[in-house]
């Protein structure tokens, strides 16, 4: 057996057995080594060889860092390290140079701050980690330098993830744990895939969703819950998508949804429930479209209505209810089109309207009634559009009012009469717009006015009478433009007289209430003559400006009412009026470049100049 020997190296001492010699490789100072390696010298074959057997390292201070046994150039054996305190730092065991067995690492204030099992320089084994306090960080094990066996880990003192490794994957239960020490999760693994229930919890560790998984794929039930405990959804999925029935509660406990599913589509039985525990919507899908009869609920879960579905397009009858159980509407529909007969009922089961669809559009009579079941409108539809007559009636059943339509458009006469019957209105409609002899009369009957239109404006005359039946005021248009305008009293007597050229007026004359003329003023000299009957009475007035006439011509019968007035402008006529008294009617001929519209006031509108002449005199330019 080698003896010990003491070597002093500059004031060092270091202790050498017999056979080894130290040697300083390097130097903290002159006077403090930093390594010292021992080697052994052998004599082999009559030749010396050196062989290293340890080597130590040590701090500036002086205190040993690290002692490591050597053989054959590897670490063997037991080896150690310390802080520079003085502390033990690490100490384990080596096997021809590999970690082996049990190692432990501790920090400078002497607390263990991990310990590691090896074989031959791989985990193996328990592995605990811990955090500067002492208390645990992690615990695992390994297999063969592999994740194997038990895992947990922690946060100061409270576990957060336990669970197991089986050769580096994820297997059985794991559950994860909130800082409040209540569960997080729990999840079930094979071979580091999920595998098995994965359930979730709420911070105070109440379950709110559970879920199944195969091969981390959803597979299974599902549920979720609501903090209070109570169930929320209860469905399941196959290959990850919703498969079978699906239901939906309130936090009370009342159903609010169910669906049914076949491969992730809505196929089955599906319905809504209200807040108030009462069904909404009742139905089924085919392959996700709606199909056969679907039942909507009002809120006192009574019928609201019903309809038939054929592969997702409303296809069959209809039918709506009021919340006192009276029907409300009954249809049918063709290809999602409303089609035939639709009837629509108040809430005390009268009808309301009456409408006849083809292939969604308005087509065939439409009925309306009043709430005392008296019919309101009557109209004919085609492809969406009124067309033909329509007919409107008080609720007394007297009629309102008759309307012809054309493609949709007002294109005919029209009538407009009061609740008593008496006609308010009457006239007549081209493309929408008003054309034609338009007449408007007082409640009492009797006439109001009377205008001509074309193409919707003012063209030929508008006369104006009071309640007793006198012309107060006529106008006469072309296109639009006043021509000329007369005025009078209540008592029908003459008051004004104008005519305009453009806007311009050209010519006016005023009377008193007792017909004595106030003169005459016009843009030119006016000469004025008479022509008398017999009696003295004047037959004729007339005016002219150089000998032309130029301005209102009068025509008097001797017991002096009007029969005639001419409107002359530079010796051009722009009106001709005549009346004849034994029929009672009246003729008036306006002039416009060669152009002439009659009126005649027996509710007879002549646009034909033709026409005219077989019952008029009329004269062009």
């Amino acid at each position: 057996m080698l003896s010990s020997r003491l070597i002093i190296v500059s004031g060092f001492v270091l202790i050498a057995g017999c056979g080894t010699k130290p040697h300083v490789t390097a130097w903290h100072t002159p006077n403090q080594p930093e390594i010292v390696e021992y080697v052994k010298v052998l004599k082999v074959g009559g030749r010396k060889d050196s062989i290293l057997t340890k080597r130590i390292r040590y701090y500036s201070n002086g205190q040993m860092a690290d002692n490591i046994l050597i053989k054959s150039g590897v670490p063997q054996g037991k080896y150690q390290s310390w802080w520079s305190n003085g502390n033990p730092k690490i100490a384990g065991q080596y096997d021809l140079g590999y970690r082996n067995k049990k190692w432990v690492f501790k920090s400078e204030n002497g607390s263990i701050d991990s310990i590691r099992n090896y074989n031959n320089d791989v985990y193996n084994g328990e592995i605990i980690d811990n955090y500067s306090t002492g208390s645990p960080k992690s615990i695992k094990y390994y297999a063969e330098g592999v994740l194997h066996g038990k895992f947990q880990q922690y946060d100061k003192n409270h576990l957060r993830i336990s669970g197991t490794f089986n050769y580096g994957q994820k297997n059985g239960e794991w559950i994860w744990i909130s800082a409040d020490g209540n569960r997080d999760s729990v999840r079930t693994f094979l071979d580091g895939l999920l595998d098995g229930d994965r359930e979730n919890y709420s911070d105070e560790g109440v379950l709110i969703h559970r879920k199944t998984y195969r091969s981390n794929k959803l597979e299974g039930p599902v549920e979720e819950f609501y903090p209070n405990g109570s169930k929320k959804l209860k469905g399941s999925y196959q290959k990850e998508i919703p498969h079978d029935a699906w239901t939906w509660w309130n936090e009370d406990g009342n159903p609010i949804r169910t669906i049914t599913y076949q491969n992730g589509v809505k196929h089955g039985k599906y319905s809504i429930f209200e807040e108030s525990k009462k069904r909404s919507q009742t139905g089924e899908y085919n392959l996700d479209e709606r199909h056969g009869k679907w039942i909507w609920y009002n809120t006192a879960g009574k019928i609201d209505s019903v309809i038939e579905f054929a592969n997702g397009i409303k296809s069959g009858e209809y039918s709506k209810w009021h919340r006192n159980n009276e029907k409300s509407v009954v249809g049918q529909f063709a290809s999602g089109m409303m089609d035939g007969k639709w009837i629509w009922f108040d809430s005390n089961g009268e009808i309301d309207s009456l409408k006849t669809y083809n292939n969604g559009q308005l087509d065939g009579d439409m009925e309306l009634y009043h709430t005392n079941g008296e019919l309101s409108i009557i109209q004919s539809y085609s492809m969406g559009l009124k067309s033909g007559r329509m007919k409107s009636y008080y609720s007394n059943g007297q009629q309102d009012s008759e309307w012809t339509y054309v493609d949709g458009k007002r294109h005919g006469p029209y009538t407009v009469w009061s609740r008593s019957g008496e006609i308010q209105e009457s006239g007549s409609y081209l493309h929408d717009i008003l054309d034609g002899l338009i007449e408007r009369h007082f409640s009492s009957g009797g006439q109001s006015s009377v205008a001509t239109y074309n193409d919707g404006i003012l063209h030929g005359v508008l006369r104006v009478f009071n309640t007793s039946g006198n012309v107060v005021k006529e106008q006469y248009y072309l296109h639009g433009i006043l021509a000329c305008e007369f005025k009078n009293y209540s008592d029908g007597t003459r008051k004004y007289a104008s005519v305009l050229h453009g806007d311009t007026i050209i010519y006016e004359e005023n009377w008193d209430k007792y017909g004595q003329d106030q003169g005459v003023e016009s843009t030119q000299d006016i000469e004025k003559n008479e022509d008398y009957y017999i009696s003295g009475i004047v037959k004729l007035e007339k005016k002219t400006s150089d000998n032309i006439s130029h301005g209102v011509h009068w025509g008097f019968n001797e017991d002096r009412s009007v029969n005639s007035i001419i409107v002359y402008d530079q010796g051009s006529v722009i009106l001709k009026r005549g009346w004849n008294r034994s029929e009672s009617t009246s003729s008036d001929t306006l002039f416009h470049s060669g152009h002439c519209i009659n009126y005649l006031s027996n509710d007879t509108y002549l646009s034909e100049p033709d026409i005219v002449l077989n019952k008029i005199i009329t004269e062009t330019q």
